[in-house]
C-alpha cells in the first residue's frame, strides 16, 4: 500500500484532527485549527478542488482575520506578529501573493518595534523572495539586502540576488 500523495486518507486524517479540535477539545488552539484548515486548502488545490480549496483557504483566512480584530497590547505583540508571520508564510505557499505581503509587512513593523532581528531578517527575505516571484527585483533586492543587515551571517538573500542577476 502505497501511503505517499493518497489524498482520499489526507483529507481524511485532516478531517479526524478537525473534529476532534472542536467538538472534544475546551478551547481549540487557534494555531492547530488554522493549520487543519490550511493542510486541507492545499490538499484540495493539489488535487485540483478548487471549490473545496478556495472554501478552506476561507475558513483559514476568516479564523486569523477574526483573531486580528482583537486587540493588539504589548504583551501580544510577538504572538500576533507570529501569526501574520505563520499566515503570509502560508499564504506564499498557497500562491496567495498579495493577502501574503500584507500580512508579512504588517508583522515585519511589529518585529521592527521589539527589534526582533531573527524574525525582521526572516520577514525581509522571505517579501524579497514574493517580489522576485512578482518580477519586482528592485524591491526583491532591497528587502533581501534588509535582510543581510539584521543577520550578517545569511546567505539564501544573496543566493537569491545572484540568482536574479543570471536572469
Amino acid at each position: 500500500m502505497n501511503i505517499i500523495n493518497d489524498h482520499s486518507r489526507a483529507v481524511s486524517y485532516y478531517k479526524k484532527a478537525l473534529e476532534i479540535n472542536i467538538k472534544h477539545v475546551k478551547n481549540p488552539s487557534l494555531i492547530t485549527t488554522s493549520g487543519i484548515y490550511f493542510g486541507l486548502a492545499l490538499e484540495y488545490k493539489k488535487n485540483n478542488e478548487e471549490k473545496k480549496s478556495i472554501e478552506y483557504i476561507d475558513k483559514y483566512k476568516n479564523l486569523v482575520f477574526s483573531q486580528l480584530k482583537q486587540d493588539i497590547n504589548e504583551k501580544k505583540a510577538k504572538e500576533t506578529a507570529f501569526l501574520l508571520y505563520s499566515f503570509g508564510s502560508n499564504l506564499l505557499r498557497y500562491g496567495d501573493y498579495e493577502t501574503s505581503l500584507k500580512s508579512l509587512e504588517y508583522a515585519l513593523k511589529i518585529y521592527n518595534n521589539s527589534n526582533d532581528k531573527f524574525y525582521i531578517s526572516l520577514i525581509n527575505s522571505i517579501i524579497g523572495q514574493i517580489y522576485q516571484e512578482l518580477g519586482d527585483y528592485k524591491k526583491s533586492e532591497s528587502y533581501l539586502l534588509s535582510a543581510i543587515d539584521y543577520e550578517k551571517d545569511q546567505k539564501d538573500p544573496l543566493m537569491l540576488i545572484g540568482y536574479y542577476y543570471l536572469l
